[in-house]
C-alpha cells in the first residue's frame, strides 16, 4: 500500500546522539555520580521520569546534583553538560525533511525532554531558505513524550498520533533509528524502517521493514 505519511524520530534520526560527550561533559565538571549514571545506561528512574513529563526541568537537575553531591559546578554547568550529548543538525537532513514534506503528510514523534528541546531551536534553520526556521515549518505536527506523558515504544504512543491526525496506519511509515520502538509501531498496524539516520532513508516499499 502506498505510503502517504511519514513519522520521524528526532534523536538519531534527524540530530546526532553521543551519550559519551554528555558522560565526557559531567566528568569535566566533576560531577562523576552523573557521568557513571549515564554511562551505565541511564538506569535511574529519574531520566524516564524526566522523558514523559512526570518531572520538570529544575526538579531534574535537582536530582542530577544529588548524584554527585560533592560537586560544585551550576545548574547551567548541568544543563550544558547535559546537552553535550546532542550534536546540530546537519543542512543535508534539513533539506531533506523539508522536500519529504512536499510528497508526504510529515510529522515528528520522539522521546525527549525540554531541556533538550529547547537546547536546538537554532538547530533548525536552514541556510538560504528563510521558510525554514523552526519545527513547525517542517512537520504538520510535533509529538513529544514529554508533553504527552508516555514514551515509545509504548504502543499507546503510537495510537495516539493515529488518532489525532486521523492517519492510515497501514498507509503511514515510522522511522526511528531504536529497533523495538520500531517493533511496537508496526504492532499498531505501521510500516516502519530501523536506520541510523536519514541520510540512509530511501522510501521506496522495498525499503521497509514490517
Amino acid at each position: 500500500m502506498e505510503i502517504k505519511n511519514v513519522i520521524l524520530d528526532w534523536g538519531g534520526i534527524i540530530i546526532g546522539i553521543n551519550e559519551n560527550n554528555c558522560v565526557d561533559a559531567f566528568n569535566r565538571i566533576k560531577a562523576y555520580g552523573v557521568a557513571q549514571s549515564i554511562a551505565d545506561g541511564r538506569k535511574d528512574p529519574i531520566y524516564t521520569n524526566f522523558e514523559s513529563g512526570r518531572c520538570d526541568a529544575a526538579t531534574f537537575i535537582k536530582y542530577l546534583h544529588t548524584l554527585s553531591p560533592e560537586c560544585t559546578a551550576t545548574d547551567v554547568d548541568f544543563i550544558d553538560a547535559w546537552n553535550a550529548m546532542l550534536s546540530d543538525i546537519p543542512q543535508e537532513r534539513l533539506a531533506k525533511i523539508a522536500e519529504m514534506g512536499k510528497r508526504y503528510r510529515l510529522f515528528l514523534l520522539s522521546n525527549t525532554n525540554s531541556i533538550h528541546w529547547q537546547s536546538k531551536m537554532d538547530c533548525w534553520k536552514m541556510k538560504d531558505n528563510e521558510q525554514y526556521s523552526k519545527p513547525e515549518d517542517y512537520f504538520e505536527e510535533v509529538f513529544l513524550s514529554d508533553e504527552m506523558g508516555i514514551m515509545k515504544p509504548d504502543t499507546r504512543i503510537y495510537n495516539k498520533v493515529l488518532e489525532a491526525m486521523k492517519l492510515n496506519a497501514e498507509k503511514t511509515l515510522f522511522v526511528d533509528d531504536n529497533l523495538n520502538n520500531c517493533l511496537a509501531a508496526a504492532e499498531c498496524g505501521i510500516k516502519t524502517k530501523n536506520i541510523a539516520n536519514l541520510d540512509s532513508l530511501d522510501i521506496c516499499k522495498r525499503e521497509i521493514d514490517c
